[in-house]
């Protein structure tokens, strides 16, 4: 699960300069749950 602290890094680096071409993407911060047991959008 993710902290407090990487929401707050990944909302700084959307709303930068350096995130300013990111569009429609999917930005999982949940600490790497998301490698181990894959990325599910929509249960069946």
């Amino acid at each position: 699960i993710g902290a407090p602290d990487d929401i707050a890094g990944a909302t700084l680096y959307l709303c930068s300069g350096a995130g300013s071409y990111v569009t429609g993407a999917i930005l999982p911060i949940d600490g790497g749950q998301s490698v181990q047991h894959g990325l599910t959008l929509f249960k069946e």
